[in-house]
């Protein structure tokens, strides 16, 4: 059964509802007084998914680092030659800061991840894996794979190298 609410009933209920999540709304049109549209629906759900809880690539990262067992920071940077100021910068950053695309590749390295554990660590900072570039192709043939030790890394390197690609791994 649809609820029906008198169009004074509503209003109050959606003001509590917005200070209560503490979103700007902007309201052009009154509701028709028999009750809420389909339309008006979809658009509260809008505005409820976009007022929960977002789950950065911080807490993203958090996650993965439970639940891969890694207690120390060290661990994690010093496995992909990664600096400690970087680590920080990514782990302490405010809300909405990502690493750029290489980075996080070192991370998925790092964590051993699967494909789709690197896929969705990549979509957290708003990547993916590009199935046209050559350096995406590489980290994802290895990854695939398994190989995240040292001396995956260094062919990994000497792959992108071999394609004109910067290395992830090596200073240069």
């Amino acid at each position: 059964m649809e609820d029906i609410f008198n169009e004074d009933e509503f209003w109050k209920s959606l003001e509590q509802w917005i200070s209560f999540y503490e979103i700007p709304l902007m309201v052009c049109e009154p509701l028709a007084p028999w009750g809420v549209s389909e339309e008006d629906r979809e658009y509260y759900t809008l505005i409820r998914t976009l007022t929960e809880k977002k789950h950065h690539f911080q807490n993203e990262l958090a996650t993965l680092m439970r639940e891969k067992n890694i207690t120390k920071n060290s661990e994690l940077y010093n496995s992909v030659n990664m600096s400690c100021a970087l680590f920080g910068k990514i782990i302490k950053a405010k809300e909405g800061y990502v690493p750029d695309k290489e980075t996080v590749f070192k991370l998925c390295i790092a964590l051993h991840l699967t494909v789709k554990e690197s896929e969705e660590l990549l979509s957290y900072a708003g990547y993916s894996f590009n199935p046209d570039s050559k350096k995406d192709i590489i980290v994802k043939f290895f990854i695939e794979n398994k190989k995240f030790d040292k001396a995956a890394q260094m062919k990994i390197d000497e792959f992108l190298d071999r394609y004109n690609e910067r290395p992830l791994f090596s200073c240069n």
